[in-house]
């Protein structure tokens, strides 16, 4: 199955491509703006873009000299700004001609302008295309996408004036219609009712409906194939799964996000007896162990690294060995062993790094204390306020604790948390703020967590780099306890109840969503719905989308057979959300 990120690639190269493939490859100069350097840096590397014509690539607001015998290729956002700084280079002949494409549908009052500016200063030949290439998100792994919206859970949650509200839908609605338009299939939409959620998913219908009706929805074979329509559904960070967002997982890529810091798929790794850390990338396309392990338990991951890097180590000798007559495979072999010895070098220095953190905040407590609330929904008051009395963890730990306590226990009590924040000592302005803000939401809307029996086998050694930090071999046990049984989360457990066949038996779970057909106008009568199950799907967060999320949404599709892509409005860390819910209080 071509995953979304794939998809989108294929997008891209066939925008700045042209016609070359019918008149042979045409040289080309690549410029582009912010938002679209991030879009397109996960999709190609150098190489990529070598090999489709671009001898050199720039941003669309740094100075750039004269190419006048070279076409320029824009890929840009439709905005006034842009749309003058590309006219200003057709007036000034920087280059040969411009091919124009905007990563969202332009609008009719901005391609006036460029109209008018061209014809003022006598340069309208330069222009060879104008197009829409609808891929306004960044893939971040091969089926995650974001929107990359700063502040979106407080965009809407905090919205002062209906108006920012309305462009911040307009702005969502785009991105998950780009998402649609690179699947090429057209999506059944759910959504639930009375909220942020129900308002972008009519929003995307109606564009959608616009597109397939249109001769634009022909030209971009939206929906013409015969594959298996899939189902989108939208959730807002107000009615999903708060706690996938605060709690302490152990997963490797979820650890590395809250220990470190993850900003566009590039982890800081601080590196001893330097004053700056280390900037590493974390690819899934050219680094196989992070494709392998990322979604792993992060002590499954280790010990995978070490077995990994010990196989390297010893084909290296072996190679570095090799008689004369071996050399023409030593020369094939060597290059591509050495890389992968540096790749396993960077992954050392992360988890070195996540050991460290891990032991300083004796994050093995939370998570220890964190399960029963997760898994059952549960607390023993006395162990958690035992944990939070002691004064060498973290506040911030502390207060998420507390936050996954009042999102977790149905029939907890404002006196309950009142004591949790006592025992502290300590408190936090700032984190008493966004535990306000939480309080907040959890009154209007809160989903717990579900757990599904699994079969799925762990390796029975779990975390042999814990034998440097003692103190840590206790979160094995904790893991070693969770053997058996796979937590599926609230975001992935309401696509699963929407994408089964609905009988009389399950539809109550999920009858009340709302259900939008962009291929048919208005609403969809229930006897003229599609009640098949499905095997392919989107879930998209407004609000605000984890990792965990993400990889508990793959680990759920591999064991079901399914092709799902998870999408949000930007992914935040339990940091991040906090800082939102400190704004919104």
């Amino acid at each position: 199955m071509t995953s979304i990120k794939e998809r989108q690639k294929q997008g891209f190269l066939e925008a700045i491509t042209g016609a070359d493939s019918e008149k042979g490859l045409h040289w080309k100069v690549l410029v582009y703006d912010h938002p679209c350097r991030d879009i397109i840096n996960p999709l190609c590397d150098l190489k990529t873009l070598r090999e489709h014509g671009v001898t050199l690539h720039m941003l669309l607001d740094a100075k750039r000299e004269p190419i006048p015998d070279t076409p320029c290729c824009y890929c840009v956002l439709p905005i006034e700004k842009n749309i003058r700084r590309i006219a200003k280079d057709c007036a000034d002949g920087l280059y040969s001609g411009a091919l124009i494409n905007f990563a969202r549908p332009v609008s009719r009052t901005l391609l006036e302008l460029l109209g008018r500016l061209l014809v003022e200063n006598n340069c309208v030949s330069k222009i060879q295309r104008v197009m829409n290439m609808y891929l306004d998100y960044v893939s971040l792994a091969p089926n995650l996408a974001s929107l990359e919206i700063p502040q979106s859970f407080l965009a809407y949650a905090g919205a002062a004036k209906e108006h920012d509200l309305k462009k911040y839908m307009e702005r969502v609605a785009q991105g998950v219609v780009s998402l649609v338009v690179t699947s090429k299939s057209v999506p059944i939409l759910r959504a639930p009712r009375g909220g942020p959620a129900e308002h972008v998913a009519k929003l995307v219908a109606k564009i959608l409906n616009a597109l397939v009706e249109g001769p634009e929805g022909t030209q971009l074979g939206l929906g013409t194939g015969i594959e298996e329509r899939p189902v989108l559904l939208i959730l807002d960070r107000n009615a999903a799964d708060c706690a996938s967002v605060l709690q302490h997982d152990m997963g490797y890529h979820t650890m590395a996000a809250d220990l470190l810091g993850i900003k566009m798929n590039r982890v800081e790794v601080p590196q001893a007896g330097k004053p700056k850390p280390k900037t590493v990338v974390l690819d899934s396309d050219s680094d196989s162990f992070w494709r392998d392990y990322a979604g792993k338990p992060f002590p499954v991951a280790a010990e995978a690294h070490s077995k990994c890097l010990q196989e390297v180590v010893d084909k290296v000798k072996v190679l570095e060995n090799a008689n004369s007559a071996e050399m023409a495979q030593v020369v094939d072999a060597l290059p591509e062993q050495i890389k992968l010895k540096a790749l396993l070098a960077s992954h050392s220095e992360i988890m070195q790094a996540l050991l460290q953190k891990g032991k300083e905040r004796e994050i093995y407590k939370f998570v220890a204390a964190e399960e029963p609330l997760l898994q059952k929904g549960e607390a023993d008051l006395a162990d958690l306020t035992k944990l939070l009395q002691e004064p060498q963890l973290l506040l911030e730990d502390k207060y998420r604790l507390i936050m996954l306590f009042v999102v977790s226990v149905d029939k907890h009590t404002d006196d309950q948390v009142e004591d949790l924040l006592k025992s502290m000592g300590d408190a936090d302005p700032h984190y008493a703020n966004a535990l306000k803000g939480l309080q907040k939401m959890v009154k209007v809307n809160k989903l717990g967590l579900q757990i599904a029996e699994s079969n799925e086998e762990t390796p029975d050694s779990l975390w042999k780099m814990t034998s440097k930090f003692p103190d840590l071999n206790h979160l094995t046990q904790v893991l070693e306890g969770m053997r058996g049984t796979q937590r599926l989360l609230g975001t992935t457990s309401i696509l699963d109840q929407v994408m089964k066949e609905q009988t009389p038996a399950n539809a109550d779970a999920v009858d009340d969503y709302l259900y939008l057909d962009p291929k048919v106008r208005g609403n969809v009568p229930k006897n003229a719905r599609i009640t098949s199950s499905f095997s392919r799907g989107f879930l998209f967060l407004l609000g605000g989308g984890t990792y965990l999320e993400y990889h508990n949404l793959q680990d759920y599709a591999e064991a079901k057979d399914k092709d799902l892509v998870y999408a949000c409005s930007e992914i935040v860390d339990a940091n991040a959300f906090i800082n939102q819910l400190a704004k919104l209080a």
